[in-house]
């Protein structure tokens, strides 16, 4: 898997050098905003890339910090950034109470990773791709995601769904309209 972590940071620094825009907020973080916003909590954007929705996010959480190994802002005002693996950041700062955001990147990851930021999360608002989205055609990592499945691990690890929806229309991009699972999700114990 290390060959691929190192494939992964330079195709997604190369993609944010490229393509980053932090003005505009993604579909999911508006989502997030308007539903599920609450000032009284601080969020991890993790895998956050260049940091837009982590900006974003910061005018309707009590704070938020970015994680990822590709992240351009590491000086960034109400926004705290970290250069780092989000697996690592989590096992080194001891978090296992965290409100974590994760867009487009669980399918991103292998599912060690994801068991880190399952295990160690009371709150999970993600978004990812399905494991029946064919909509792309770039070289690197994906995972196949089974939106049954992962709901069935939430609920085994004690989560309390309160929103779950595959489908497709949630962002659309440059033509690309992905099948994509969204899910909010809370600790209950």
């Amino acid at each position: 898997m290390e060959t691929i972590g190192k494939l992964q940071n330079s195709y997604w620094l190369d993609y944010y050098n490229k393509k980053s825009n932090i003005d505009l907020p993604s579909d999911f973080a508006k989502f997030i905003s308007q539903n599920f916003s609450n000032l009284d909590i601080d969020i991890v954007d993790l895998c956050c890339g260049d940091g837009r929705d982590s900006f974003f996010l910061s005018h309707y959480f009590n704070s938020v910090t970015g994680i990822d190994f590709a992240v351009k802002n590491l000086d960034c005002g109400n926004v705290n950034f970290h250069m780092s693996n989000v697996s690592d950041w989590i096992k080194q700062n001891k978090c296992n109470t965290l409100n974590s955001y994760i867009r487009f990147a669980l399918h991103s990851v292998d599912t060690d990773v994801e068991d880190v930021i399952l295990d160690n999360s009371k709150l999970i608002m993600a978004e990812f791709r399905s494991e029946d989205d064919d909509s792309y055609d770039d070289d690197h990592f994906r995972r196949k995601i089974n939106g049954n499945s992962f709901i069935s691990k939430l609920i085994n690890g004690n989560f309390r769904i309160k929103y779950y929806i595959e489908g497709y229309g949630m962002s659309v991009y440059q033509g690309q309209d992905p099948l994509l699972i969204r899910v909010v999700a809370e600790k209950t114990e």
